[in-house]
């Protein structure tokens, strides 16, 4: 099998095809090369063990006046209650990720990412269908205040196949997050008056403990430790408005690193710096200094220097891709935020004003410190 040829016609035809909102293209012809010339180390991440959580009880009590429930599944892969309303009936993409394996520390990080990017408070019912597919279950509060929640949704998500929770979808499954036969639990909660999303919970397991990030209709957010309520994660987040170009200390930083090409000369330059001056090497064709600045990761499958810039040689489409792509994060990226759970890896979330979603960018630090873009950043 000619892998490059086969690369070629890939890239020629991506604009006709379901990748037409790819601008670019070049991880996702990283991954296709790799599986092709089976160079993926196949390996299985272990789940985080899981402690007892009751993120669920906790969000439904501070929300709900007293009152009767109704309780709906909704589930895909579950039937439905006589009378309930079937997930599939919605339309839309299923709620859940369905896999056979045990979900990866990976793949939990980047899902609770993603959903704390995507869903906002004020949102509509169908906003969020749309975004997400059915929910898998939904309660309702029957009368109280139109002003408080009463309708609320459950979402599970890398959840294995077969796997069915023995209680209903008004509480975490703690069972579930525990074993790692669910990875992440989303509950919405939604106002009588409007149908708007009031407040958000993500549970999610990390270490021994489950955490839950949630979302308030003041805009505040929270990470609570609720295995451990007297030990709170901490969260830096930081968010502002986003322009591309570089400013003139940036770029001058840009030009002793790269003439130098010493991680040092990057001391001192956060996440933010870091992608703005990749994608200015990316734009200059200064492909050098690009390369200089990714994460050499050893679990990764990074190419050598010399690959890189053989490939890039010859990869015309790829380059069109780049350009186009950086062109509209230039005139459409308007707000950033920056999420680092830890010291040594960070997340750049870039929101746009056009339709394309919110994309995060990966970026961890080296043993001398300084931050670099992971290979295949792009979230």
């Amino acid at each position: 099998m000619d892998v490059e040829k086969m690369l070629q016609q890939f890239k020629q035809t991506a604009d006709e095809t379901i990748f037409r909102d790819i601008q670019d293209t070049t991880a996702l012809e990283g991954r296709i090369r790799s599986r092709l010339q089976k160079q993926r180390r196949g390996f299985f991440w272990k789940a985080w063990p899981v402690g007892i959580t009751a993120a669920a009880v906790a969000l439904i009590c501070f929300l709900w006046l007293p009152g009767s429930i109704v309780v709906s599944p909704t589930d895909p892969v579950r039937p439905a209650d006589p009378g309930a309303t079937h997930g599939g009936g919605w339309g839309g993409p299923p709620a859940q990720v369905i896999q056979a394996h045990t979900p990866s520390d990976e793949e939990i990080a980047e899902k609770v990412e993603e959903l704390k990017q995507q869903i906002q408070i004020g949102m509509t019912q169908e906003q969020v269908k749309e975004l997400l597919g059915p929910p898998d279950y939904v309660m309702e509060r029957e009368g109280g205040s139109t002003e408080a929640a009463n309708e609320f949704w459950n979402y599970s998500y890398l959840k294995q196949a077969g796997y069915e929770p023995d209680q209903s979808g008004s509480t975490v499954d703690e069972e579930g997050l525990r074993t790692g036969k669910v990875g992440v639990s989303l509950f919405l909660a939604w106002t009588w008056k409007e149908s708007k999303l009031h407040q958000f919970s993500i549970s999610y397991p990390k270490g021994t403990d489950v955490l839950s990030y949630s979302a308030n209709p003041d805009g505040t957010v929270k990470v609570e430790n609720l295995t451990h309520p007297n030990q709170q994660e901490k969260v830096d987040v930081e968010n502002g408005a986003f322009t591309l170009d570089l400013q003139k200390s940036q770029k001058q930083r840009y030009e002793e690193f790269a003439k130098a090409n010493q991680d040092e000369a990057l001391d001192g330059l956060e996440p933010l710096d870091i992608i703005k001056m990749y994608y200015y090497a990316k734009e200059t064709a200064d492909y050098e200094t690009q390369y200089a600045l990714y994460y050499q990761d050893p679990d990764s499958e990074i190419p050598s220097r010399q690959e890189f810039l053989q490939d890039l040689k010859t990869d015309t489409v790829g380059a069109e891709n780049s350009r186009v792509f950086i062109k509209e994060l230039r005139e459409h990226g308007k707000e950033y935020s920056i999420i680092r759970q830890d010291e040594n890896s960070a997340v750049v979330w870039i929101k746009f004003d056009n339709k394309r979603k919110p994309l995060g960018f990966q970026l961890k630090k080296t043993q001398v410190g300084v931050w670099k873009v992971c290979w295949m950043p792009i979230q």
